[in-house]
């Protein structure tokens, strides 16, 4: 090979490699371009629904009170005697509050952190505060009832 054949090659293999590598790099763009479309597109479909925060709260709610309700029949027994334990409530709290957060659809959890602040922690938190709530809620009722 000559040199002029050499150089000739050298030029190819390096405009080979720049086309590959602009390549890879404009499909790398258009793809973070595309996930940033598709997230702003599940926002704008979801946030129609989820404008008002007192929907988001009565969705929240509702689910768990279905939740109580359902663990009141599995757990009647708990239930018989009328006004809740610290301790039982404790207990239906905690098993709620985690019933809830493995059960909740990746949908809903994340209109929840769109409305409310993203921290997981904070958002099972406020989790916690809605099911304490709606025990308390309860035994209220349960109390009224007795007087």
């Amino acid at each position: 090979m000559t040199t002029q054949s050499l150089v000739i090659l050298i030029i190819l293999i390096i405009l080979s490699i720049t086309i590959i590598g602009t390549i890879i790099f404009i499909g790398i763009e258009l793809d973070k371009e595309l996930k940033r479309k598709r997230k702003l597109q599940e926002v704008m479909v979801y946030a129609d629904m989820f404008r008002n925060t007192t929907s988001i709260y009565e969705l929240l709610d509702s689910y768990i009170n279905e939740l109580f309700d359902e663990y009141r029949v599995f757990n009647s027994e708990m239930f018989q005697k009328g006004i809740l334990s610290n301790a039982e409530q404790t207990k239906i709290v905690k098993d709620i509050t985690v019933n809830v957060i493995e059960t909740i659809s990746p949908a809903f959890y994340n209109q929840l952190s769109l409305v409310f602040n993203p921290d997981k922690q904070k958002l099972q938190s406020m989790i916690n505060n809605r099911v304490v709530m709606a025990i308390l809620a309860y035994n209220l009722g349960l109390n009224e009832a007795e007087i």
